[in-house]
């Protein structure tokens, strides 16, 4: 009898805190306020080559996000989209109730919408932003010079 009530109550405790994780998960995902910008780089914990727009030839891309409101710790997650197609999801752990955290994505050459979303623990998204990724200017050829013509003696 004694070896029942040994093995029932630590699965009664894993059943109550699984409960209240998850409750949990929801109460904290209901309050983190989320801040995205996507650039080329980072300097002291801050995005730079902030834009909207960015060429091709920049082969990269590092989306950031600050998260206030974290009551515990708890893992967001960063999905980078090509023309409504996810090609990454990745975990970011955020530690405190203010937190910076980012993302790389290397974009291959891939032209067109990008999309990075910022989903909450329980994979609700919370913010998003899109860029373009754009072709390189065509440099127009230079323009051909008029037939020489003459006598050649």
């Amino acid at each position: 009898m004694r070896l029942k009530y040994c093995l029932a109550f630590p699965m009664l405790v894993l059943a109550f805190s699984t409960a209240m994780a998850e409750e949990a998960a929801v109460n904290v995902g209901g309050k983190l306020q989320v801040e995205i910008k996507i650039g080329t780089g980072l300097e002291q914990h801050e995005p730079t080559g902030v834009a909207d727009s960015f060429p091709v030839s920049v082969s990269q891309l590092v989306g950031w996000t600050r998260v206030t409101g974290a009551e515990s710790p708890v893992v967001i997650k960063h999905a980078w989209l090509f023309n409504g197609e996810e090609k990454a999801e990745i975990e970011l752990g955020v530690k405190s109730s203010t937190f910076r955290t980012w993302s790389r994505k290397n974009i291959y050459g891939l032209t067109g919408k990008w999309k990075l979303e910022v989903k909450g623990p329980d994979g609700t998204v919370l913010a998003s932003k899109e860029i373009e990724v754009t072709p390189e200017p065509q440099t127009p050829p230079e323009p051909s010079k008029p037939a020489e013509t003459g006598t050649q003696q």
